[in-house]
């Protein structure tokens, strides 16, 4: 699993990378689909030659889960890793 609560980010990422081809890849992958389409939070204009990266989420996706916070913005990272 992905720990996006890891001190350092880009190492987890690297880190989760290493045991997916440890695992010979992915076979199913389950991600959510945003409001502007986006899946598993790889928004809008994302690499798509990139792989478990940080991106920094839009505007409309922070206010789309600031309801797991309570609806508080501030506590919505506007930087979340993703896969893809």
């Amino acid at each position: 699993m992905l720990d996006g609560t890891a001190d350092n980010l880009e190492l987890e990422c690297e880190r989760f990378e290493e045991e997916i081809e440890k695992a010979g890849g992915v076979d199913l992958f389950i991600g959510g689909i945003g409001p502007d389409g986006h899946i598993a939070f790889n928004e809008p204009g994302s690499s798509l030659v990139s792989r478990t990266r940080l991106k920094t989420l839009a505007k409309e996706t922070i206010v789309a889960n600031a309801r797991f916070f309570d609806d508080d913005l501030s506590k919505v990272s506007p930087l979340n890793s993703c896969v893809e």
